[in-house]
């Protein structure tokens, strides 16, 4: 052994037995470590699709699946049983709205903001007005507060007009 590793060796063999310290952040990582035996909270589900909870709070999320196996459809379902509680199968366990960040690797602008008006506003639109009316959130770009007739054709527009080929959800009112 070279004679700088002597003298770190000896420098540490010199602090055997002493109590070892904890950095805050390494008593901090202790505290979260997940043992077999530790007791953890129970989960907060936001949703119950089919009645079974899903989609734990504070949880990371990643729907994955083969091509034309609905990802984007339960995608869909999912932000808009964000703002009305219950969409199909799917119902919202929270009582208020929620906020959440849709991140879609797969789809561009272009298809983003058709099914935000083709799928998620359906969705939405059908829904509420099955059950209660209320106003639709506001989102980004695409203007709800009115009910003209340019509005409510894209929002029910068939597949040759625009759609992804999905079927139409409902007739226009």
């Amino acid at each position: 052994m070279d004679q700088d590793t002597m003298k770190h060796l000896d420098a540490e063999l010199a602090h055997a037995g002493e109590e070892t310290t904890l950095s805050p952040l390494m008593q901090q990582l202790e505290r979260l470590r997940i043992t077999p035996d530790r007791e953890l909270p129970p989960m907060d589900f936001l949703f119950r699709l089919f009645d079974k909870p899903c989609f734990p709070r504070h949880e990371l999320v990643g729907i994955t699946g083969k091509a034309k196996s609905g990802k984007t459809f339960l995608t869909s379902m999912l932000i808009a049983c964000c703002q009305t509680s219950d969409i199909l199968a799917l119902h919202r366990s929270q009582p208020l709205p929620l906020r959440v960040l849709w991140y879609d690797t797969e789809q561009s602008d272009e298809s983003t903001q058709d099914i935000l008006k083709n799928r998620i506003l359906r969705l939405q639109t059908q829904q509420t007005q099955q059950t209660h009316p209320r106003p639709l959130p506001e989102w980004r770009g695409v203007d709800t507060s009115s009910a003209d007739t340019s509005t409510s054709k894209s929002i029910y527009a068939p597949p040759s007009q625009g759609g992804d080929g999905g079927g139409s959800l409902s007739t226009p009112p």
